[in-house]
């Protein structure tokens, strides 16, 4: 009866205890500085990462891959660090004679340069390496290769404004588009097209 009625000091404090609101509150301050500094952390990680992965890389497509997408992740924010691994990207493409994989990099180094379009030398820039992409595309008659590269002109041309040349550019990526068994390039082709009207 005793124990029933007059539970030990300790059992009753353990059972009942609750911190005061202060402390709950410090800790719930305390995890998310905690989880904002992680946040932090991660977006300066992404591309450390990546560097890491460029250093260790063997194969040229893959380094061409990993530079483009550091030249991309750059260009707002370091310009010239941007253009050394735009360059990066160019070089090691060139290194592989893989012909597609040059038509692509010179592709996503011209979409680098797209992104500040407000700037005409960007544009311009954007369009010498659509380009150069164009003129491997028909040395070595890729007409996928070609799809790509029209539908590229047709995104800079509907950024300049310019409806009728994005149009031209997208019809001709449809009309290669369609000779060729290759859903992903067909997919591409009337998906700009769309954009265009």
């Amino acid at each position: 009866f005793v124990k029933k009625a007059f539970p030990s000091m300790v059992e009753r404090s353990f059972r009942s205890y609750r911190p005061p609101l202060s402390i709950s509150l410090w800790w719930i301050l305390l995890l998310t500085l905690l989880a904002r500094w992680g946040s932090a952390n991660a977006q300066e990680y992404w591309p450390d990462s990546l560097k890491r992965e460029l250093g260790h890389a063997t194969e040229w497509s893959k380094k061409a891959q990993l530079a483009v997408n550091l030249a991309l992740y750059y260009f707002g924010q370091n310009r010239p660090l941007s253009d050394e691994y735009g360059r990066q990207a160019v070089e090691a493409a060139e290194m592989s004679r893989d012909r597609m994989l040059m038509i692509r990099t010179y592709i996503d180094n011209g979409r680098r340069y797209q992104q500040g379009v407000g700037l005409k030398e960007n544009l311009e820039q954007a369009m010498d390496n659509y380009r150069r992409a164009e003129q491997i595309a028909k040395e070595d008659k890729l007409d996928e290769g070609l799809v790509y590269v029209d539908v590229a002109f047709a995104s800079v041309y509907r950024a300049l404004g310019d409806n009728v040349q994005a149009l031209t550019y997208s019809n001709q990526a449809v009309t290669t588009a369609g000779d060729l068994d290759n859903d992903s390039v067909q997919v591409a082709a009337y998906t700009s097209l769309g954009e265009s009207y």
